[in-house]
């Protein structure tokens, strides 16, 4: 059997070969734009491979950047030029201009057609322009602030079960293991404040979607596996084949939908369901409405999964796994930031308090966000000629100093959010003590973890106001170290998206030592 899964892969692999050259053959030749770049250590990964395996992405980007200037191209998978784009000037230009003239490639989509269908995060041009219109009051500053209480609720959930682990062990402290437990928290907080449902995870109920989440976080991917995930970029067939990787998408897709589909039936069948503004209404109009925001059952679906899936991953990921780590290497930001809460005059504040009283909280969020964005790259596609604005020349192959880089139809661009925020050490400082108004711009425009222009994270506001209240409750309730203290190393894990491990742990395990606050 081994054999012959080698020999597969091996045709597979001849067959991926032939029909790139043949689809390159076919399609126009990209101009070239006579920029500079690093050698190509791979044919069949390019440097994709080299940058995803790399303990620090960022450094390799920076490193490049440094030594060939903030645009150069590199070689992706099968020797296809790509342009990496870290002049702000031409990324304010790439992103104002998502969905229309950069959007996203086919292999991406493909993806995502694969998980969560043809919603808002697939859409491009006015289908996008529709959905995003037909979305925005679900994620409205007045229904974000109207759901911080929930946020709270949800998260003493956890702490009660915290504090039961910590009565039931002999000493002051307890090894926790914090991944599985904000991963629930995040499906029971988008389960309650998005669809007005209670999943129960917090509490050891089990789902299909929980299930697979967790088989997300334990896999250890095979080769062809991340072979398949590399090239699906420049072979969309590759998205569709069933590989680990794709096996479990399909199933988060599955268990989602059904999940979904029961709750928007439920939803419908309300007295006044039409007047809600919680997601679940949302849709409710959407399929009601004659026109403007009009969207299908399928685009009804699609928008319900990709909310769902993206409401528990990035949040956890952000929460868990990096604002916990950074403050546990740095115990003296841990404390400072505990000085700060315990100033608040309510247990529960309200969002314009955690708004505009806790400055080091924010910046403590900010600087976990600047170095560790949920996505390691942007990638699009040009969908016409273009012209790339620089904010400084840079030097072309001909010894030449140029302002601006042609952009040819089709031609793949990428934005490197890991290397665009120097590979500097976690210090929420610098957010408090820039001394003029430039240095915050300079900061603000190095955050792109919720990305910029038409694509702007729908949730961000959700995202960063569900950080403040877990910090919030977390931080004042405990003190947080890594098993080894603050050296303790943390290597990355694949799982719906990269996430950080401790050394030595199975899948992206992050188990700290949690001691209650005296």
């Amino acid at each position: 059997m081994a054999y012959q899964l080698d020999f597969l892969q091996a045709s597979l692999l001849l067959t991926t070969a032939v029909v790139y050259y043949l689809y390159r053959y076919l399609q126009p030749k990209v101009e070239k734009n006579g920029l500079r770049g690093p050698p190509s250590p791979s044919f069949v990964y390019g440097v994709t491979k080299h940058v995803q395996q790399s303990r620090d992405p960022g450094a390799v980007y920076e490193r490049w950047m440094n030594e060939y200037g903030p645009v150069y191209k590199v070689r992706a998978a099968f020797g296809i030029n790509q342009v990496v784009v870290g002049d702000f000037k031409a990324i304010a230009h790439i992103l104002g201009r998502d969905t229309v003239m950069y959007v996203r490639t086919p292999g991406f989509r493909t993806m995502l057609e694969g998980v969560v269908g043809k919603g808002v995060i697939w859409a491009e041009g006015d289908m996008h322009k529709r959905h995003r219109k037909a979305l925005n009051p679900a994620f409205s500053t007045s229904v974000v602030k109207n759901l911080t209480s929930t946020f709270f609720e949800v998260t003493h959930k956890m702490t009660i079960a915290w504090d039961a682990i910590l009565d039931n062990n002999s000493s002051d402290y307890a090894t926790i293991e914090v991944q599985r437990w904000i991963n629930q928290l995040s499906i029971d907080t988008i389960g309650i404040a998005g669809f007005e449902h209670d999943f129960g995870a917090l509490s050891g109920q089990t789902s299909s979607v929980t299930e697979i989440v967790k088989m997300f976080s334990e896999a250890k991917f095979s080769g062809f596996s991340l072979f398949c995930h590399i090239v699906q970029s420049v072979v969309p067939l590759f998205g569709r084949l069933p590989t680990y990787r794709n096996r479990l998408f399909w199933g988060l897709s599955e268990a989602s939908r059904s999940i979904m589909d029961d709750l928007f039936r439920k939803t419908k069948e309300m007295d006044g369901g039409d007047q809600m503004t919680s997601t679940l209404g949302i849709m409710v109009k959407a399929e009601q409405a004659d026109s403007g925001i009009h969207m299908t059952q399928e685009e009804i679906m699609a928008q319900m999964k990709g909310i769902f899936i993206g409401g528990f991953d990035p949040p956890a990921t952000k929460l868990s796994q990096w604002s916990l780590i950074e403050l546990s290497r740095r115990p003296d930001f841990q404390s400072r930031l505990r000085e700060e809460l315990s100033q608040l005059p309510d247990a529960e504040p309200n969002w314009d308090q955690l708004e505009t009283s806790l400055p080091f909280l924010d910046a403590v969020i900010w600087e976990v966000l600047r170095l560790h964005p949920s996505l390691l790259e942007i990638t699009r596609m040009a969908d016409e000629d273009d012209v790339l604005p620089l904010s400084q020349p840079i030097l072309n192959n001909a010894r030449e100093m140029v302002t601006q880089v042609p952009i040819t139809k089709g031609q793949l661009v990428i934005i490197p959010l890991r290397g665009l925020n120097c590979a500097e050490k976690f210090n929420p400082t610098r957010w408090l003590d820039s001394s003029n108004k430039n240095e915050d711009l300079e900061l603000n425009k190095r955050v792109l973890s919720f990305g910029d222009g038409p694509r702007i994270c729908l949730g961000k506001a959700f995202t960063l106001t569900q950080m403040k209240v877990a910090l919030t409750v977390l931080i004042r309730s405990y003190i947080f170290e890594l098993p080894d203290g603050p050296g303790t190393e943390i290597e990355s894990h694949l799982s719906l998206l990269p996430r950080p491990k401790v050394k030595g742990e199975i899948g992206s395990r992050v188990p700290l030592v949690v001691r209650r606050v005296r």
